[in-house]
């Protein structure tokens, strides 16, 4: 089927928060990633984070990309080199099965094996209700919150490690604008799970969590973030362009 559109937005729009540039110094251009669809079906995201040298920092990489694929029941997303031919480097694969629950399986690069497994449980077809990852002894579950207007309000993640309480962190979307989000609907991708749930564009977003060290010490942060969105003749919010805090 034809492509109809691409949209481009900003990396600083998904939950990535820890980049690195491949070398020293200022990123010149801001990374983007390059949505394409076809009618509404995402196609292929471009850009992809792969891991940086440090511990916990990556690398934003635009010569790679994923590529969906619709089947009769499951969705695959493969990710591929540009210009480089062979099977995808990494692959997940969701599982469509009945009652709005999806199952979502990501595969090793190296073996080629399960790694991790997520479960969505949505409420209706593009709003969830939580999503559980486990991954060996380590349990997350993110549970959502939609206000009338069917935006997010609050989204909490807990994480457990051998069924003990270690971490919290809370996303509380205290104002929203009342224009059409271009990511509506967008809910295959773990970064933009939030952004893709809401029916129009967060303004104001307060955040706090804690965290349980392996020596028994807590740590806890908070934030709050306004943000002032150019829009485009149709009336989205333009996410190519860097917002205004």
């Amino acid at each position: 089927m034809p492509t109809t559109r691409v949209d481009s937005m900003l990396v600083m729009y998904t939950k990535q928060y820890v980049l690195v540039t491949p070398v020293p110094g200022p990123v010149l251009v801001m990374p983007k990633y390059a949505l394409h669809f076809s009618l509404e079906h995402i196609t292929r995201r471009v850009g992809v984070f792969i891991p940086g040298g440090l511990p916990g920092s990556y690398i934003f990489d635009q010569r790679r990309y994923e590529k969906v694929s619709y089947e009769k029941d499951s969705i695959v997303i493969g990710t591929y080199v540009e210009g480089q031919d062979g099977p995808p480097t990494s692959r997940k694969k969701y599982l469509l099965g009945k009652g709005n629950v999806w199952v979502r399986v990501r595969y090793s690069d190296a073996t080629g094996l399960p790694t991790d497994t997520a479960w969505y449980y949505f409420k209706t077809m593009r709003k969830l209700d939580r999503i559980e990852w486990k991954n060996g002894n380590i349990l997350t579950k993110n549970t959502f919150l939609h206000d009338r207007r069917g935006n997010v309000y609050t989204s909490t993640a807990d994480t457990y490690i051998d069924g003990k309480h270690v971490g919290q962190d809370v996303t509380q979307y205290l104002e929203y604008d009342n224009k059409i989000n271009p990511l509506k609907g967008v809910v295959l991708f773990e970064d933009m799970l939030e952004r893709g749930q809401s029916e129009n564009n967060a303004l104001r977003i307060h955040s706090y969590g804690w965290a349980q060290g392996s020596g028994g010490g807590m740590s806890r942060y908070q934030s709050t973030a306004s943000i002032k969105y150019f829009y485009d003749g149709r009336g989205r919010a333009d996410l190519s362009k860097p917002p205004r805090y």
